[in-house]
Formats: C-alpha cells, structure tokens, sequence
C-alpha cells in the first residue's frame, strides 16, 4: 500500500471514529436532530436545571442555612448594645421586594426624625432582645415553582412559632415577609400599612 492510500484509510479511520463519538457535524448535543424532528432542545441552563429540581427538602435546608448564618450573626454579637444589623442579613436572605420596602421604611423614618421609628424590634429574633437565637423544627407548609410557605420554632429566650412567605428568584430561596405567630404580627403587612400612611 502506498503512502497515499495509507493516508486515505487514516482520514477515512478518524472521520468513522468521529462519528461514532458524535462529533460529527449534525451530531453535536443532538440540537440539529432535535430540530428537524420538531423537538425543541431542553432548556439546561444553571437556573433552569435548578429550577426544575426544587423540593420541599430543598426549601428547608435553604430556610437551615439562612437561620444558621443569622444564629451565627447573633451569636458573634452577644449581649452588644449595638443589634446586629438586619441589613445585612436581608441583602443575603431576602426577597429584592423586602429589601426595597425595608430601604423605604427606612427613608420614611428619615423624614420624621421627631418619631419612633418603625422598626423597633427585630424581626429576625422576633424581639427587642435576643439569647442564643436559632430556628428548629422547619417544615414547608405549602409550595410551588417560585413560592413556598414555611413554619419554624425560633428559639430566642421561648420558642416563638414562625410563618416565612418564601420566594425562588436570582436561583434560590429568599424570604419575602416574616409573621410571629405567638405575638400575631406580619411583618410584610405592617410595612406595607405603615408605608401607605
């Protein structure tokens, strides 16, 4: 055999392995087959496949982690008189809606400097003061794709039962209002009266 005929069957060898691995033209990730079958391709985007995969186990071990970082937060700060900032806490475990009501909680109090102010407790601790702050007993209560309602016991001082409204945006679980059962108040619904003053 000739070095032309050699070289022939090489090419001849690599383009059939080709193939077979599907690199071959028309073959790669199967889009061009999908879409001459009419087939559309699976959206496999991070946020989509996350999207898709969401639970109630998952909701719980998200509100865990939230509720570990803020007993951590707290637990750093014991017995200051400066409160730990719940700004913090909110701008990585809270909905962009709570977020900008809470910005105008905040510019509202600024134009009456005379007043109280309306946050004069802390909704992350349920409370003005706080001891050894943490959640347990975490149980999604309701959900779908992008909302989920949560009970937990928070433990600061007494076990004070707990409603989160949770939402699934930027690709996780963030919380979008705080309610005290114990003491019957919902955060969210007390901004949003106190902001339509």
């Amino acid at each position: 055999m000739n070095m032309t005929a050699r070289g022939t069957v090489w090419i001849g060898a690599l383009l059939f392995a080709f193939w077979l691995a599907g690199c071959a033209p028309g073959h790669q990730k199967g889009e061009r087959q999908e879409e001459s079958q009419g087939v559309a391709p699976a959206d496999t985007t991070p946020a989509a496949v996350e999207e898709q995969k969401q639970t109630a186990a998952d909701v719980e071990r998200r509100v865990k982690e939230i509720y570990d970082a803020m007993s951590a937060a707290y637990h750093s700060n014991p017995g200051e008189e400066t409160p730990v900032p719940s700004v913090d806490l909110d701008k990585d475990f809270c909905s962009e809606s709570w977020n900008e009501r809470c910005r105008a909680v905040v510019e509202k109090d600024a134009q009456n400097p005379d007043e109280m102010v309306f946050f004069d407790a802390d909704y992350w601790v349920m409370g003005q003061d706080y001891d050894n702050p943490h959640a347990k007993e975490i149980k999604v209560v309701k959900m779908d794709e992008r909302t989920a309602v949560v009970e937990l016991l928070l433990h600061n001082m007494s076990d004070i039962p707990v409603r989160l409204e949770m939402v699934f945006e930027r690709g996780k679980w963030y919380i979008d209002n705080f309610i005290d059962l114990k003491h019957d108040v919902d955060w969210g619904k007390s901004i949003d009266e106190y902001l339509n003053e």
